[in-house]
C-alpha cells in the first residue's frame, strides 16, 4: 500500500480521539471524516504523480543517447552502448631547417591535418580519415572491422598493411617526427581484406591480409595498375606487458606492363620504389625508363622492449623485387635497419603507445637513433640504377628532445645527421644533410 494510507489512518484515530474527548457532535464527526478522505484522495494523487514522473523519466533515461566529452575525443553512445560515434583529430605543425648554409631548405609546413571519425554499430565497427595536410584532400584510413566468433576480426578498406614495426606505430605515439629508413622499404597504407585474431589472452597476435599491393614506402592508388594480389602476414608476442618480438612480411607480384597494357609515363615506375632521407628529400630510384617486372617479397623481424622509463626498438627489413630494363629482368635486394632508444627524464613509464605526463610540468624524454640503408650494389653494376644521382647507402644518426606537455599536447625538437655513399657526379658521395627539425603535435 501507498505511504499515504498509514499517515491518513493516524489523522483519522488523531481526530476521533480528539472529538470522543470534546463531546464532539455527530455532524462534527462527519465534518471532519468528509475533510480528512480529502486530505487521503489529495495525498493519493501527489503520490501517483510522483510515480509518474518517476516511470517517465526512467522511460527517456532508457531510450536517451550519452554524450561524453574528454581528453581522447567526443563520443555519442546508444544507451544499450551497442552504437558509438566518435570524433578525434590530429594536428602537426613542423618547422624544418637545413643547417647547411649552402642549401636553402628552411621552412614551415603542416605534416599532418587528420581529423578522425570512428564507430560502432553491434558487431560492427568503422574508421574514417581524411588527410588535409597536402594540397588536396586525400584518404588516410576508411576501413569497416566485422567481428566474428572466435576472436577473430575481419577488415575491409584501406589500411596500414601489416608488415613495418614503426609504421605500425601510430603517428601520435612517434618518437621521432619522421620514421626511419625500414619504414621506406615496408608498405604503408594499402586496400583489401585483412583478418586479425590475437592468443593467450591477446600476448600471441595473428595478422593476416590481401591486398592490391604497394611500393615500398607508398600508399595504395586509386586505381590498381596491373590487378597483382599481395599477401600480408605478421605475428607478433608479447610474452610479458611492453617486450615483444615477432616477424612479418609480403610476398606479391608488381607489373608496371602487361599483355593489354604497356608501360607508360603514368605507370612505369608505379611499383617501383623511391626512398626518401629524414628531409624527405629522394636519394635513391632506379633509372626513369627501369620497371617493376615480376616477384616482390618482404621480410622484417623486429622487437621493441619498455621497461619503466626505458625503451627500445629494433628492426630489419630486406626487400627483393624483379625490375625489367633494357630488356632483361633482374631481382635487386635492398636493406634497411634501426634502432630507437628513449629515456623519460621526468620518470614516466615508456610504451609503443608513448608516455603520459604524471606531472603539472608534462614529461620530458631524450631519444637517440641510429638508422641504415643499403642498396643492392648489382643495381648499379648492372645500370639498373645512376650512381651519380641515387645513393648506394646511407647511414643517420638523430637525437631528439621532447616535452608531452599534457596528454593531447606535445612539442619535438630533432637534430639529424645523414651521411650518403655515392649519390654524386664521377662517383662522388652525396654532401651530408644536416637538419634541426621542430613540431608542435595536438590530438584528441
Amino acid at each position: 500500500m501507498r505511504k499515504t494510507l498509514p499517515i491518513a489512518a493516524g489523522l483519522i484515530a488523531g481526530s476521533l480521539l480528539s472529538g470522543a474527548a470534546g463531546a464532539a457532535t455527530t455532524e462534527e464527526l462527519e465534518r471532519r471524516i468528509q475533510e480528512l478522505e480529502q486530505t487521503v484522495r489529495l495525498l493519493n494523487r501527489k503520490q501517483e504523480v510522483s510515480e509518474e514522473i518517476y516511470v517517465a523519466d526512467k522511460s527517456r533515461a532508457a531510450t536517451a543517447g550519452t554524450v561524453k566529452a574528454g581528453l581522447d575525443g567526443f563520443a555519442l553512445v546508444s544507451p544499450d552502448k551497442q552504437a558509438e560515434l566518435k570524433l578525434r583529430g590530429l594536428l602537426q605543425f613542423d618547422g624544418r631547417f637545413g643547417l647547411d648554409d649552402d642549401k636553402d631548405a628552411d621552412t614551415f609546413l603542416f605534416r599532418r591535418v587528420r581529423p578522425t571519425l570512428e564507430g560502432k554499430l553491434g558487431k560492427a565497427a568503422f574508421r574514417f580519415t581524411p588527410e588535409f595536410a597536402n594540397d588536396d584532400a586525400d584518404l588516410v584510413d576508411g576501413y569497416i572491422d566485422w567481428t566474428l566468433p572466435a576472436n577473430l576480426v575481419l577488415r575491409a578498406g584501406q589500411f596500414k598493411a601489416p608488415v613495418g614495426l614503426e609504421r605500425l606505430q601510430s603517428g601520435s605515439s612517434l618518437v621521432f617526427i619522421e620514421r626511419a629508413f625500414p619504414t621506406e622499404l615496408a608498405p604503408n597504407r594499402d586496400r583489401g581484406l585483412a583478418l586479425y585474431t590475437s592468443l593467450l589472452e591477446k600476448r600471441l597476435g595473428f595478422e593476416f591480409a590481401v591486398t592490391n599491393g604497394t611500393p615500398d614506402g607508398r600508399d595504395a592508388t586509386n586505381a590498381d595498375f596491373d590487378g597483382e594480389q599481395e599477401l600480408n602476414a605478421r605475428v607478433f608476442f608479447e610474452p610479458v606487458p611492453g617486450i615483444g618480438f615477432g616477424v612479418a612480411g609480403s610476398h606479391g607480384e608488381k607489373f608496371s606492363k602487361n599483355d593489354t597494357r604497356a608501360a607508360s609515363p603514368n605507370n612505369a615506375q608505379a611499383f617501383l620504389p623511391r626512398y626518401r632521407s629524414p628531409a624527405q628529400t629522394t636519394i635513391f630510384n632506379y633509372v626513369a625508363t627501369a620497371t617493376a617486372d615480376g616477384d616482390h617479397s618482404r621480410i622484417t623481424p623486429q622487437a621493441y622492449a619498455y621497461v619503466g622509463p626505458f625503451g627500445v626498438m629494433a628492426e630489419y627489413i630486406e626487400s627483393a623485387q624483379e625490375v625489367g630494363f633494357g630488356g632483361r629482368t633482374e631481382e635487386f635486394t635492398n636493406e634497411a635497419a634501426q634502432i630507437t632508444a628513449v629515456w623519460s627524464i621526468t620518470g614516466e613509464d615508456q610504451g609503443f603507445k608513448g608516455i603520459k605526463p604524471t606531472r603539472p610540468g608534462g614529461a620530458w624524454e631524450l631519444a637517440l637513433r641510429y638508422s641504415t640503408l643499403d642498396i643492392d650494389d648489382a643495381a648499379f653494376d648492372l645500370a639498373f640504377a645512376d650512381a651519380s644521382r641515387s645513393v648506394e647507402s646511407a647511414d643517420v644518426w638523430a637525437v631528439g628532445l621532447n616535452w608531452t606537455i599534457t596528454p593531447n599536447l606535445k612539442a619535438f625538437t630533432n637534430y639529424t645527421i645523414t651521411q650518403f655513399d655515392g649519390g654524386a657526379a664521377n662517383g662522388g658521395d652525396r654532401d651530408d644533410e644536416e637538419a634541426l627539425f621542430t613540431r608542435l603535435h595536438l590530438n584528441y
